[in-house]
């Protein structure tokens, strides 16, 4: 009879496939917990960039200055426009790989620090501008709200005496 005869080959097959599924399960659990490695190593590597190099160095794909957050320097006013220029920034960086987005530096790496925010923008202190930059990520980046706004590292170097700058 056929059919007793093949029975045996059916269970070593079924046990073969299982095999073949297991291994193919840890090499996928490899290979996402080498790629989440490469990641990590990555951003550390990248926050430990010292803000001297940062600043000495050119924009990039990973690397952006902006002078303000709200106030228009040349319009002399607060301006929607910068605020969309930031926050299209961080849009980017958050899309990619990530970046530093360094706020008190203009486009040529000249630190002029926060004050004409803090002065003219109404954001008087570091905790009020970055309570600002929270607001507007969270309620113009739509459906990432809170979960974007906690991923997103702030913080305030001092530069020289009196020239704060925000480092996203």
């Amino acid at each position: 009879h056929l059919g007793s005869w093949i029975e045996p080959f059916l269970g070593n097959i079924w046990l073969f496939v299982k095999i073949i599924g297991g291994i193919i399960l840890l090499y996928l659990s490899i290979s996402v917990v080498l790629q989440a490695l490469k990641t990590k190593k990555k951003e550390k590597s990248f926050k430990k960039i010292s803000l001297k190099t940062l600043i000495n160095s050119k924009e990039s794909e990973n690397l952006e200055f902006k002078s303000t957050l709200v106030w228009n320097i040349l319009a002399k006013k607060n301006d929607k426009n910068i605020e969309d220029s930031v926050l299209k920034t961080i849009a980017a960086f958050n899309n990619q790989k990530g970046g530093t987005l360094l706020i008190g530096v203009n486009d040529d790496g000249e630190v002029l620090g926060l004050n004409k925010d803090f002065e003219f923008g109404g954001l008087k202190n570091v905790d009020k501008f970055e309570r600002k930059l929270r607001s507007i990520l969270k309620s113009r980046l739509k459906g990432t709200g809170d979960y974007l706004s906690k991923q997103i590292k702030v913080s305030f170097p001092e530069w020289q005496k009196n020239k704060e700058i925000c480092r996203v």
